[in-house]
């Protein structure tokens, strides 16, 4: 084989392994950009297909849940994005730097507090906290995460995070352990829900 024979073949792997990488990171990015637009919307059917939303709900008692998920999905339109940078980590992997401008939770998260406080110190709740079961207590401490979120009255902050997406079975999903991207959509609100427990 000549010189200018075998540099042809080797400049058209170089070109197709280039291309490949290049769709990788644009199909992981396109996946991440569906469902970004899925929490705009607040379509939680279409979150699911890319995230584990249940991260979010399975600190709330069933009673609570499904009104505690609609309320977060009506302020994740407040939410704004832009993906800033993705690296082919290899054939099934992406990382992607995801700039995200959404909600101060901190003000809600005060809110709430606030809103338990005033709880605590009404007589009618001292008169009934003798007989008030752990599950009615969680309630109570959920409608006051409700009515906290529903003000809707936040200043707006902006974080950076970085997510992986892996490839399985053809699709692109965000990986297990994007912990981070939880705490830039959400905040405080995560710690907030916590202590509903």
């Amino acid at each position: 084989m000549n010189y200018k024979k075998m540099l042809s073949y080797i400049l058209i792997l170089i070109i197709v392994i280039c291309v490949t990488g290049c769709g990788s990171k644009n199909d992981a990015k396109e996946a991440l950009d569906i469902m970004m637009q899925g929490f705009k919307t607040g379509d939680a059917e279409k979150i699911n297909e890319y995230y584990d939303f249940d991260e979010i709900s399975r600190f709330i008692n069933p009673n609570k849940q499904n009104e505690m998920l609609l309320a977060v999905l009506n302020i994740l339109p407040e939410m704004d994005y832009s993906i800033l940078s993705a690296d082919r980590i290899d054939s099934n992997t992406v990382g992607i730097n995801l700039k995200i401008k959404t909600l101060d939770f901190s003000h809600i998260m005060n809110m709430y507090i606030q809103e338990v406080e005033n709880m605590v110190d009404n007589s009618e709740y001292k008169t009934k906290l003798s007989t008030i079961t752990q599950e009615e207590y969680q309630g109570l401490l959920a409608d006051k995460m409700l009515y906290a979120i529903n003000q809707n009255d936040a200043d707006k902050i902006v974080k950076t995070v970085y997510v992986t997406m892996k490839k399985q079975n053809g699709k692109w999903y965000m990986s297990d352990g994007n912990e981070s991207f939880l705490r830039a959509m959400f905040g405080n609100l995560i710690d907030a829900v916590n202590s509903l427990l």
